[in-house]
Formats: C-alpha cells, structure tokens, sequence
C-alpha cells in the first residue's frame, strides 16, 4: 500500500504433489519455519511445476501486510490489516474454512508511505498464537479459540522511540520466555515476557552496552556518545544458536550485533555494526554456522 490506497493481496495455497498432502507434513510455526533458517525438510518435491502451474487448492481475499503466515496442527493463522483493523485469523489449511479471528483498532501509518499493515509473521505453540503489531502490541491468544490470554503495548510500557517502518522483528521462544526486540530506551532493546502471564523477566541491551564503544567502519571510528532518543530496533527477528555447547541469542539490532544468554538477558559479546546514514536500518537476520555468526547490511557491509 502506497500512502493510504488500500491494495489487497491474494493467499494462494496450492499443492504441487500427493506427497505435500501427507497429514503429516511438516509444520511452518514461525518465521522461516521450524529450524528457523527458512529450509524445509518435505521430500517428494516435483522439480519443475506443470505449465499451467500447480494445482490450486484454494485462494482468499486479504487485507495488507508484510508478515508471512505460520501453519501448525492443520492450522493456518494469517495476521494482517484490513482497514483500521489489525487481524489474526485462523483457518483449516486444507480447506481454508475459517476457525476464528481476533481484531483490534489500529492508526498506524507509515511515514514513508509504505504498507501499513503488520510486519512481523505470528509464533505459533501447541497452547498459544503470539503476534507483534506495526504498533508494537504484543498479543498471546489461545491457538484453538483465537480468545486472549495476554496482550502487553508495548509502545505504552517502553519508552520506545518512533520507528522508520513500524516494528518489524518477529518475537522468538526459548523455552518460557517470548523474545522480543522492543527498542526501548535506555537498556530495553530486547526484552523478555514470560509466554504464559507476559510479565517482564529481563531487559538488555541500549545504553550500557553501546556508550564509550568505537564506532567501527566510521572515520575515526569515534566512541559512541549516547543520546535518549537514539532508535534502538531494528528489523531483523533474532536468531537463537547452540554454540561452544551454550545456548545464545544473537539479535542484529539498529547499534550492532549482541550476543545474549537467552536466560537473563546478559550480554556475552557485542560489536558495533551500523551505517553512519541516519535513515538506515539493520533488517538482515544473523545467521550461524558451527561456532561462526555472520550478519550484513546493505547500508554498512559484512
């Protein structure tokens, strides 16, 4: 969407072989799906598609947005906007026969004149459907009934300045924590709810972690003198790794890259990586492999 011309998108869902109907095939719960790398494990796979395409089992009608659909359990929840409304519906992804939606009012309006629909994609577990609104609402609805279990506003909580596109990290799970880039000032970069009551565990990262360091790529790479109105967010969802036998989650935020324990929030490493161009973004997630993390950005380099 373009200033505030509302242009509604298509869902297809098609099927290219028997072997992608199987009952069970694997689930797409989160971002990237379940390894969170964006690789599926599905075999059977045809290697060219038809010349009319494949067959399409069903198509809908939806509002506006930049967040991917989850499917767990036979379930497909799609989050997007239609008009004033943030939507979370769910339906049968065989037959696209709607379960249940939860709506709430909405006024976001991007500033660049960009979609102003949800960014970022729903997290789903066998008990809860957790979302994360371009206005920062951070929702837990119940997966089989679509009711509310918790809802924390961020933007209300925090004291998070304006983004450039609205919120745009997708939450991750550990365990019992729901990890989220909040960008609040001056240490909540990313915080952590508890993903049965979403209550606050910790808040880590602003700045005590980047005040006094080197600005490395800039000239002179000067120290980093903070201001409390510094953009701390950035666009890419974090991403959680096993390394040197320890779990950590690595989150490219708008300063640079941390490395937390996921438990407490405790900075392992950080390293400033970020485009001295004031209307610049971090939206690349980390990637890990083996004991090596790597991150890039197109304003600033790899």
């Amino acid at each position: 969407m373009h200033g505030t011309k509302l242009i509604s998108r298509i869902l297809l869902f098609f099927i290219a072989t028997l072997a992608l109907a199987k009952a069970d095939a694997a689930d797409w719960p989160h971002f990237l799906g379940p390894t969170a790398d964006g690789i599926s494990t599905e075999t059977g796979l045809i290697s060219a598609w038809p010349s009319d395409g494949p067959k399409v089992l069903w198509k809908k009608q939806i509002g506006t947005g930049y967040s991917a659909p989850a499917i767990r359990d036979g379930r497909l929840v799609l989050f997007h906007r239609f008009k004033n409304e943030e939507l979370v519906q769910a339906y049968d992804v065989a037959t696209a026969k709607p379960v249940w939606q939860h709506r709430y009012p909405t006024r976001y309006r991007d500033p660049f004149g960009y979609n102003n629909g949800p960014r970022c994609s729903p997290v789903l577990t066998e008990k809860y459907c957790f979302t994360f609104g371009a206005e920062g609402v951070l929702h837990c609805l119940d997966i089989k009934t679509g009711k509310p279990v918790w809802r924390r506003k961020t933007a209300e909580d925090f004291q998070i300045p304006e983004a450039f596109f609205g919120v745009g990290s997708s939450p991750v799970l550990e365990g019992d924590l729901l990890i989220v880039m909040v960008g609040g000032q001056p240490n909540s970069t990313m915080v952590a709810f508890n993903k049965d009551t979403g209550k606050t565990v910790w808040e880590s990262v602003g700045q005590k972690t980047w005040e006094g360091t080197s600005a490395i790529g800039w000239p002179g790479e000067p120290l980093v003198r903070w201001n409390n109105f510094e953009k701390l967010a950035s666009y890419a969802t974090p991403t959680m790794a096993t390394v040197h036998g320890k779990r950590m989650l690595f989150s490219l935020t708008r300063q640079g890259l941390v490395g937390l324990n996921p438990k407490d929030g405790s900075v392992q490493f950080y390293r400033w990586f970020r485009s001295r161009v004031n209307e610049s973004v971090n939206a690349a997630n980390p990637v890990v492999s083996g004991n090596q993390v790597f991150c890039s950005a197109a304003y600033y380099g790899a």
